[in-house]
């Protein structure tokens, strides 16, 4: 489903009036919300119930240094390959940013919650170190990615409302 609209995207897009696409733009937000509540309310429900996982604090600390030394790894890696195709090549700032920015979140708890606790005996120990990670990437670099982005000083987009010409090109 998710491939079918992306490919169907800009087919969609040309043949639906200006009114239908802002109702279905705040539509699929409005719906991408609530079900990001829905599953963020299910994480606190179950970070409170204490017998639904196990502590281990090896492997939490260690999941907590190898996400963020892996996703650094991935995206120094995968801008190096993206850097040989693109005009404006991304700088060192933009793969600080985008690897301390990765949240992880909804899905990977979802994931970890439908894990068949009888094939997965460890399915408790992943259980807590998710609910960790979640609420370490959600709460401490989610309220400290501001203070970075302004120590690395790194430009800020300007809102501007787009010229007419830009406005029928884009169409």
């Amino acid at each position: 489903m998710t491939f079918c609209g992306i490919g169907a995207n800009k087919y969609v897009e040309a043949n639906i009036s200006q009114k239908s696409r802002t109702t279905v733009k705040y539509t699929m937000k409005t719906l991408a919300s609530i079900a990001e509540t829905i599953i963020f309310i299910f994480l606190g429900i179950s970070a409170m119930d204490k017998t639904k996982w196990a502590w281990d604090t090896g492997l939490v600390a260690c999941t907590l240094v190898f996400i963020l030394l892996f996703r650094a790894m991935g995206v120094i890696g995968q801008t190096w390959v993206l850097n040989r195709f693109r005009l404006v090549p991304l700088d060192r700032i933009d793969q600080v940013v985008m690897s301390y920015g990765g949240l992880r979140g909804a899905v990977a708890f979802a994931l970890v919650v439908l894990l068949d606790g009888e094939k997965v005996k460890a399915k408790d120990y992943f259980v807590a170190t998710t609910i960790v990670v979640v609420f370490f990437t959600v709460m401490f670099q989610g309220l400290t990615i501001k203070p970075l982005v302004k120590w690395l000083k790194v430009p800020r987009s300007t809102n501007r409302k787009p010229t007419i010409n830009e406005e029928i090109h884009e169409r």
